[in-house]
């Protein structure tokens, strides 16, 4: 536990938080949910950041000019006040130079001249993206849990840096928090979370110790590995400074004690709000707006592992205190969704797809087809047209067949981050025509069907790849007698989501 003195809002005659996101960077493929990030940091400062709402500049699809205005309007204002502090978030791309912002770059030598040079009393820098560990880097910044203050003199000046990874590490973002990890778990810190010594308050360096163990936790099992925040700071003597207060809030979500395991926070819409560890003695508090909430916690109640749930009611004003007792079994798959649903949505993909008519032929012919998916938080529905050709030396069918088909598919989704795994089967009908030497021509539409395993991963924004795998029966009609075939298709598809 960290010893600190903590430096008095009163002291603070201005406070100025910059918030700004940049989804998009040339050659950089797009990020789903800077700017929903940035979003919610503006919510949490300004709910008990002791921000006033004015003084909470948010700056979307960022540029370097728009950047250098707001960094200057807010030395402005900090000449005319002393005793301010300085708060500029960045969620977007950097790379080891700086951040990137569409064509330009804002260099992290002028970010930290900034600093630096700012009559602010202090200035902190929070930087959500790939490689802004080298932003700590020339002024011996590095991974840590995070820096131990004595107690000592209550006013500090000077500044700092907390950037989400290291110098050559990707920031990672999921699809099921549906934001990056780094400010998923800095917003749960500061939302109370990170409130070590239990004083209703949370500092600097709770927050970084917070959301560096969070972090490095979160994204150990990913494709990338883990992600280690780095921090920089340079300030003078040995306080601290507080970045939100709860008693701010007039309502709060209050969890039990328990042993190990994780507290996440749903709120209506099933989006995760707020992910804790709880404390095995004390009661965690986290100051949330008012409104339906759904407590999931993950790692036993009554003595047995397992997911367990409630809904609570959060009132304006007043504290829920959660009942561990309260809190039922659910389906394991429930909390792997972080709240039951991962991201709904429409999207039109064309693919190529080989097919093999059946198990003992080694021929293969090729087809095209176009895919609408429809997409719930638990089922896909994906209507598919199709056209392809068999010849006859790709199987053992003796004469040239072209095939026209409709079907759909109805897939159930499973949570496999960071990809959509869907099973499912589907059911269609193909009209095919046959070619049966010179002048010869016959026709059928029949049936067929069969198990369906899709697999999606975003490549953007806009973007997504899909790879499907059919394995079933069709019913086509060779030398004048209707026969059923297996039939096994693998296409691959490329996605525009609308």
């Amino acid at each position: 536990m960290m010893a600190a003195a903590i430096w008095p809002l009163a002291l603070l005659t201005a406070r100025i938080a910059i918030v700004a996101s940049s989804s998009d960077a040339d050659g950089q493929t797009s990020l789903r949910f800077a700017a929903r990030d940035a979003d919610r940091m503006v919510a949490v400062l300004g709910e008990i950041g002791s921000f006033a709402p004015t003084d909470i500049w948010a700056v979307p699809r960022a540029t370097a000019a728009g950047l250098r205005e707001a960094l200057e309007r807010a030395e402005r204002a900090s000449e005319r006040e002393p005793g301010s502090e300085i708060l500029l978030y960045y969620s977007g791309h950097a790379d080891g130079e700086g951040l990137l912002l569409g064509s330009e770059r804002f260099t992290y030598r002028e970010l930290r001249d900034r600093l630096a040079q700012s009559r602010a009393q202090v200035r902190v820098a929070v930087l959500d993206a790939c490689n802004t560990g080298s932003a700590t880097r020339p002024k011996g910044g590095k991974p840590g849990t995070g820096p131990t203050f004595a107690v000592a003199p209550v006013r500090v000046n000077g500044a700092a840096i907390l950037a989400a990874a290291g110098a050559e590490e990707l920031a990672q973002e999921s699809s099921e928090i549906e934001g990056s990890f780094f400010t998923h778990h800095l917003i749960s810190g500061l939302r109370g979370g990170g409130d070590l010594d239990g004083n209703g308050q949370v500092t600097l360096a709770e927050a970084y110790a917070y959301v560096y163990s969070r972090t490095v936790a979160a994204t150990v099992p990913s494709l990338w590995g883990p992600q280690h925040p780095s921090y920089d700071y340079r300030l003078s003597g040995t306080g601290d400074l507080v970045l939100t207060t709860l008693g701010r809030s007039r309502q709060a979500i209050v969890l039990p004690p328990a042993p190990q395991g994780n507290y996440s926070v749903l709120d209506a819409g099933r989006e995760v709000v707020a992910e804790v560890r709880p404390d095995a003695k004390h009661n965690v508090r986290l100051a949330l707006p008012p409104g339906r909430y759904r407590i999931a916690y993950r790692g036993g109640v009554g003595g047995r592992a397992g997911v367990s749930a409630a809904d609570v009611t959060l009132s304006s004003g007043a504290d829920m205190v959660v009942d561990r007792a309260a809190l039922k079994p659910i389906s394991p798959e429930l909390a792997m969704a972080k709240g039951g649903g991962m991201e709904p949505g429409y999207a039109v993909f064309a693919d190529y797809a080989l097919v093999g008519r059946g198990l003992a032929t080694a021929g293969i012919s090729s087809e095209v087809g176009l895919t609408f998916r429809r997409s719930g938080p638990r089922w896909t529905l994906a209507p598919r047209l199709n056209y392809g050709e068999t010849r006859p030396d790709e199987t053992e069918v003796g004469y040239h067949l072209r095939r026209y088909g409709v079907s759909t598919y109805g897939f159930r989704r499973v949570a496999a981050a960071p990809i959509d795994l869907q099973l499912g089967a589907g059911f269609g009908l193909m009209r095919v025509v046959q070619y049966d030497g010179p002048g010869g021509t016959a026709s059928a539409v029949t049936p067929g069907g069969g198990g369906a395993l899709a697999i999606e991963l975003p490549l953007g924004r806009w973007l997504t790849m899909r790879f499907s795998w059919d394995l079933g029966l069709e019913f086509i009609r060779i030398g004048g007698s209707l026969r059923t075939r297996p039939q096994t298709r693998a296409a691959l598809a490329l996605g525009v989501r609308l």
